[in-house]
Order: C-alpha cells, then structure tokens, then sequence
C-alpha cells in the first residue's frame, strides 16, 4: 500500500471524499498526527436524484474507469500492493503514451458469406 507518511508526502494539503468521510475520529487524528492535511467532503447537490458529477470527484472516477479498461485490472492478480501500485502506474503510463502519439486504429469489417 502508499505510505501516506507527512514527510514523503510535503505537498498534500486536502484529501477529498465524499459522504462516508464525515467522521469526528478521522478529523481528530488527522489534527493531531498531520496538522497541515484537512479532509474536503463532497456532496451531491440538493434534491438531484440521479448522476450529477462532483467537481474534482469525477477526476478520480474517470481515471478509474480508465484502469478498469485495463485486463490485469479486472481482479486482484497481484499478491503484494507494491506489485499491484506498479501495474496501475504502467498502465497509466500506456494510456499516456497512446494519447501523445497516437496510432490509426485499424477499421473493423465484418466478414462477408462466402
């Protein structure tokens, strides 16, 4: 798993999440063991009873979706999460590359009778 120690990790200022993040003990240790970090809720706006997507939420739920496109995704194939961090990390890095240099993808035809 990321270690999610202060000092490996200068920059992080806000963690966001949604609903489920609204816990007093989270708040408490994290004023305690990490000062600088604070935890932004997101909520879905008021009476909207279908998908509305959330600022900065649905950056995390698009990217998943991405990885889930990924076949070695699909399970937990890795036994050890340093493992399974690197597979999220190179297919990230294809997804990158795919889209700084792009191939034409070959058009699909569906065989004819014979």
């Amino acid at each position: 798993m990321f270690p999610a120690y202060g000092q490996q990790l200068p920059r992080l200022e806000v963690i966001f999440g949604d609903n489920k993040y609204h816990n007093h003990a989270l708040h408490a240790w994290l004023r305690e063991h990490r000062p600088g970090w604070r935890v932004e809720v997101k909520k879905r706006p008021e009476g909207s009873h279908c998908f509305t997507p959330l600022e900065k939420r649905w950056v995390v739920e698009r990217t998943n979706a991405w990885n889930g496109r990924c076949r070695r995704h699909s399970k937990d194939y890795e036994r050890r999460s340093d493992s399974s961090a690197a597979m999220i990390q190179i297919s990230n890095l294809h997804l990158m590359l795919r889209r700084l240099a792009p191939t034409p993808q070959p058009k699909f035809n569906y065989a004819t009778a014979a």
